[in-house]
């Protein structure tokens, strides 16, 4: 309950700590595995969520994986969507 008591008065914090924490995890698996290669983002969240200690999707930012990409091509790895 103190979890839920803690989150409740600033759900702001922790879903920004979740997101940030989510993105490195799934960006640092997509560099370590895939570098230079062409890969579906879905085989790469099937390899993330395996990992018992994941953070999941749904206590971050983002409501879908397709959401999550969007973001990371437009905003953080300058890719062109064409």
């Amino acid at each position: 309950m103190i979890n839920m008591r803690l989150f409740s008065e600033n759900p702001d914090k922790y879903i920004e700590e979740y997101s940030k924490e989510f993105e490195e995890t799934f960006l640092e698996l997509l560099r370590r595995k895939y570098y230079g290669q062409t890969v579906l983002a879905n085989k790469i969240y099937q390899e993330h969520i395996s990992d018992k200690m994941h953070v999941h999707m749904n206590a971050t930012k983002w409501t879908n994986l397709t959401g999550f990409v969007d973001v990371m091509i437009i905003e953080k790895l300058n890719i062109d969507q064409e």
